[in-house]
């Protein structure tokens, strides 16, 4: 249900340095060896939902990754899941009224949960997910097309009208997700959803999923997952603010060499942002992905800035974090020529990053749409290497990575997703230093 395709000619940001996509990739702030694979996934994400060539395109991004991936430690995938029905070559209705056209549909899962755990099964990375769905056809479609994926699905939670698997409920089961996504003519969508069986995913159903898969470790001398990503917490009820923070601090005590990340695509306002993502969230958590919209969002929290509270009646400074001080407004919101895709420097980008390194934060990913992405390491090594298990080269600074360029038209339907997986895939990939990957890479691409 991701937008943030990067598709389009490269536009770097001016002030930060550029890298190209086919000798590098955000991967390589992390480990040398792991080079391209977010930007390839995202690429291939842009490209593969409306173009004829879908198997090459997958071939190239499995190719990719494979050497990045082999070996290292499985990926953890929890968070919004929903079947997504996406109506292709739809046509923008005039008016709310207007009766309005499309050619062919399909169901997809979706969601940042189904989405990320595909792409990294794509990737070769293993992937479970966990997330709640209803005992109904949609939820069973879910779970279908992910175990035909390859990704291990025992982390779903059927949950009826009070709790997972009828606990405490009374019987009824909540339907699953569905998510109504027109993919328009004109490369973008629209996207209608009832969020149904996810209003109930909560932080006890995460540690049981981090505290399983650390005894399974366990039980079979195989290594524990390494690392535990959770999508899309501000449309999760009972993921945010104080919640959120207990859950992944129970997460980091089942599996502590564990990477943990955050995805907070579709963010759409400062008042719902506040209660979701306190600094005691944010605090170790290796890697942060936002668009460049979002960030500006998270950063602005006018009401927490004010000294009051959301109409939740939580903020920065108040029952989720408390004692601890509000920030201040973000100068960049301040301004009157707001940044976008198009306008936003280096020194805007530095700024935004910034904000979630004082929080504690590792590694921030800001990507920019048609212009690439932005990742910024932790200024301090210290932090950096404590948040990723090591895993982040020292002194590895910030940069622009240019997206590559989408061919025909293009759904951008989870692409931001799929790069939040090419991420992941690298940063749990073992490093081995050297060309490595990269070299073979960029040979395929020719």
């Amino acid at each position: 249900m991701e937008p943030d395709a990067a598709a389009g000619a490269a536009c770097p940001s001016p002030g930060v340095e550029a890298r190209a996509p086919s000798a590098t990739g955000p991967a390589d702030v992390l480990t040398a060896d792991a080079a391209a694979s977010a930007a390839s996934a995202a690429s291939t994400a842009a490209s593969t939902a409306t173009s004829k060539d879908t198997g090459a395109a997958a071939a190239v991004a499995a190719a990719d990754a494979a050497d990045a991936a082999a070996g290292g430690g499985g990926v953890i995938v929890a968070g919004l899941c929903c079947l997504d029905l996406l109506l292709h070559d739809a046509t923008p209705p005039a008016s709310p009224e207007a009766i309005a056209s499309y050619t062919g549909a399909t169901y997809v899962a979706g969601g940042g949960a189904p989405n990320t755990a595909t792409s990294l099964a794509g990737l070769g990375v293993a992937a479970a997910v966990v997330g709640a769905i209803g005992g109904d056809g949609h939820g069973r479609e879910i779970e279908g097309q992910l175990a035909a994926a390859g990704v291990d699905t025992a982390g779903l939670v059927v949950m009826s009208a009070g709790g997972p698997n009828g606990g405490g409920g009374s019987g009824r089961s909540r339907n699953t997700a569905l998510a109504i996504v027109p993919v328009f003519v004109s490369g973008g969508r629209g996207c209608y959803v009832d969020l149904g069986a996810n209003a109930l995913l909560d932080g006890a159903t995460l540690s049981a999923a981090a505290t399983a898969a650390a005894a399974a470790a366990a039980a079979t001398r195989t290594p524990p997952p390494a690392a535990f990503h959770v999508a899309y917490p501000h449309l999760l009820p009972r993921l945010q603010g104080a919640d959120l923070a207990a859950s992944l601090a129970a997460v980091r005590a089942a599996l502590p060499a564990a990477l943990l990340s955050v995805d907070v695509n579709g963010v759409s306002s400062p008042d719902a942002v506040v209660p979701v993502l306190p600094p005691a969230a944010l605090e170790g958590v290796a890697l942060l992905h936002a668009n460049l919209d979002e960030a500006l969002l998270i950063t602005d929290a006018p009401s927490a800035a004010a000294g009051t509270t959301t109409a939740g009646g939580r903020g920065f400074g108040g029952g989720d974090n408390t004692g601890a001080p509000s920030p201040p407004p973000h100068p960049l919101l301040a301004r009157p020529d707001r940044p976008t895709e198009a306008t936003v420097t280096g020194e805007d980008l530095a700024a935004l990053a910034a904000w979630f390194h004082v929080r504690g934060v590792g590694v921030v990913a800001i990507t920019l749409g048609a212009a690439g992405a932005y990742v910024a390491a932790h200024p301090d090594d210290a932090v950096g290497a404590a948040t990723t298990g090591g895993r982040l080269a020292a002194a590895a600074g910030a940069a622009v990575y240019p997206a590559y360029a989408a061919s025909g038209a293009v759904n951008g339907t989870g692409a931001g997703d799929a790069f939040a997986a090419g991420l992941l895939a690298a940063a749990v990939a073992e490093p081995r230093g050297g060309g490595g990957s990269a070299s073979r890479t960029s040979q395929r691409r020719g």
